[in-house]
């Protein structure tokens, strides 16, 4: 009758729970040696509900923590070399914030948060109507018949 259903490892939902709690993601903690590919940690969150839901909690305090670390780079100039090549063959070096490169960084972040929690995260505007809106209003515009 098939091969008695496992339940997740306890060594290893440790480790992947701290892993998805630190921000990182499932595909990185998967490439380590020893650890199992990420399709085997979707089959335990569809097969055992408690560590499906210890996952979402892990993944809500990873992207607390990514949310964080937008800020902090905002925050934080980060010196960098900025070489540049002249007409004649020499070149130019001038340190300088490399602020094109933070907003790589926070715009990455986000980006992913957006994608994990589109809800928390996502800036789509949702606009939903409720209620009637009659011919009459739409015809005149402000529901009166002149």
């Amino acid at each position: 009758m098939g091969r008695p259903r496992q339940g997740v490892p306890e060594g290893k939902a440790k480790s992947v729970l701290e892993w998805i709690a630190s921000g990182r993601t499932l595909r990185e903690w998967c490439r380590i040696p020893g650890n199992p590919c990420f399709t085997t940690v979707y089959d335990w969150k569809d097969k055992d509900q408690e560590f499906s839901l210890r996952f979402a909690r892990a993944r809500e305090i990873g992207e607390w923590l990514i949310a964080e670390e937008c800020l902090e780079i905002a925050d934080t100039p980060q010196l960098g070399e900025i070489v540049t090549k002249k007409a004649d063959g020499s070149t130019e070096t001038k340190i300088a914030d490399m602020i094109e490169h933070r907003k790589l960084q926070i715009d990455t972040r986000l980006k992913l948060l957006a994608k994990w929690n589109p809800k928390k995260y996502s800036q789509q505007l949702n606009s939903t109507h409720s209620g009637k809106v009659t011919l009459e209003e739409l015809v005149c515009g402000d529901g009166s018949s002149d």
